[in-house]
């Protein structure tokens, strides 16, 4: 299955949005301007982008243990504790494999109009992401707060959901071809 370009330039914005949002969120003290914020981030990106940045990146600021259980659904309920460890570390691989090759290939990404709302252990931050190439995308990034760390565990484009975007694609991966075959696609692409 091939990634939609919307997809990637939807992930390109993910993270910048989440770093954003921490960097928001976690800070006991007043936040910076969130403007300053972005644009640090921002440069820190086009400076250090190597694979190796965007996995540590996404270990700090992504909850991808949450967002692979919410994006397969029922049929993770019925996997051993192996098999979700196994499921959850592909997931991670995917994750970060598909948001490093969104990075690279869409690097005129920014983004403006950053708004955060933080509710007890929940959060939203939204966002406007801009592209010389394309339309401006509104994008919203939920997190929530576990061990005083805020996590991303879904991201909203356009009122579209990540997570229930993978739905149907794991669905039918896991459809075709069961557990392996959907951890096969996952750590293969």
């Amino acid at each position: 299955m091939n990634t939609p370009f919307w997809f990637k330039y939807w992930l390109a914005g993910c993270l910048f949005l989440s770093l954003v949002a921490l960097g928001l969120a976690v800070r006991a003290e007043p936040a910076e301007d969130p403007q300053v914020v972005a644009q640090n981030v921002y440069t820190q990106i086009k400076t250090n982008l190597n694979v190796a940045a965007v996995n540590a990146l996404v270990t700090q600021y992504f909850d991808t243990r949450s967002m692979a259980i919410q994006a397969l659904g029922l049929p993770y309920r019925s996997f051993s504790a192996d098999q979700k460890t196994v499921y959850a570390q592909a997931f991670d691989t995917y994750f970060k494999k598909s948001l490093y090759d969104v990075l690279t290939t869409h690097k005129d990404v920014s983004i403006s109009n950053l708004v955060s709302r933080v509710e007890g252990n929940r959060a939203t931050v939204k966002c406007v992401v801009k592209s010389t190439n394309a339309q401006p995308i509104d994008l919203a990034l939920n997190l929530s707060l576990a061990e005083d760390t805020w996590k991303a565990n879904d991201v909203v484009m356009d009122n579209i959901s990540l997570i229930v975007s993978y739905r149907p694609q794991f669905a039918s991966l896991y459809k075709q071809g069961g557990f392996d075959g959907l951890v096969e696609y996952l750590n293969s692409h």
